[in-house]
């Protein structure tokens, strides 16, 4: 670009306006990682961690039948993706180059994802309740029968009178009662009403205060749980000679979900109930 120096003008430059466009400076093509072979082994390397991480957080069901499975797939799909397209360079020059460089690079990953959305809308759409209302109303088969013959009266005796609230303020109290426990661990909030013995009552387990406390109390695990009486309000305190090592306030492989998850890969859990 040429520069002309004038004292008439206030900055002292002048541009001139016929000088010839600085040349654009060539874009060099970023380059592949190693070989054909080496990329695929790395993306897959990465795919597999990246889906080993997750699987271990979330515990995703293996289960076409699973919604999370599908959230899980798709992961996947986009992971090997965006590996491929990193470990390959992104070749191509202008947007159409660049798309047809990804369309080729992501074409299983693609296949893969799309085949999981077909396989999920015809599940949704088979196990609709407007298509098939016939087959849910014919799960429950309906009987004839008398009320009064078949429930007997329950006695006045035996009538819940706790709520769940209630329960935790009664649980919290009877902790803070039990010297050797009450610095460790904290009463769960789980509060299951279940017939125990013919009466109504609510049961709960405890758990760790906090991380640290699990680390110094796991080896011997939660050594009670409490057993409300929705009648009397009597709390008892159920001590256990082996303490509960499987439970859902644990960490790490014996948390309880975690557990399960391992154990049986493709079953399809419900939250569960101490």
């Amino acid at each position: 670009m040429d520069i002309k120096f004038s004292g008439s003008d206030a900055n002292g430059f002048q541009f001139d306006q016929n000088a010839a466009p600085r040349p654009k400076k060539e874009r060099k093509p970023r380059k592949s990682i190693g070989s054909k072979a080496g990329r695929i082994a790395v993306n897959a390397l990465v795919t597999l961690l990246v889906g080993a991480v997750f699987f271990y957080l979330e515990l995703p069901a293996i289960n076409l039948h699973a919604e999370e499975f599908y959230g899980f797939a798709l992961l996947l799909c986009i992971t090997y993706c965006i590996c491929s397209l990193l470990t390959s360079g992104f070749q191509g020059t202008g947007a159409k180059g660049y798309f047809t460089f990804v369309k080729k690079q992501c074409t299983v990953p693609f296949l893969v994802s799309a085949l999981l959305i077909v396989t999920a809308l015809i599940g949704a759409l088979t196990s609709w309740v407007v298509l098939r209302a016939k087959d849910y109303q014919a799960l429950l088969p309906i009987e004839n029968g008398s009320f009064t013959e078949e429930i007997a009266e329950v006695s006045y005796d035996r009538i819940p009178m706790l709520d769940k609230d209630s329960a935790q303020k009664l649980g919290d109290r009877k902790l803070g009662e039990l010297a050797d426990m009450v610095s460790q661990f904290e009463v769960s909030a789980d509060y299951t009403q279940i017939n125990y013995h013919g009466r109504p009552v609510r049961v709960t387990p405890l758990r760790y205060g906090d991380i640290i406390k699990w680390f110094n109390n796991r080896s011997k695990g939660l050594p009670a749980y409490l057993v409300i009486d929705m009648v009397t309000q009597n709390v008892d305190v159920v001590r256990l000679e082996d303490g509960m090592k499987y439970t859902t306030a644990e960490h790490f492989s014996r948390n309880l979900y975690r557990h399960l998850r391992f154990a049986y890969p493709t079953f399809m859990f419900e939250e569960p109930v101490f």
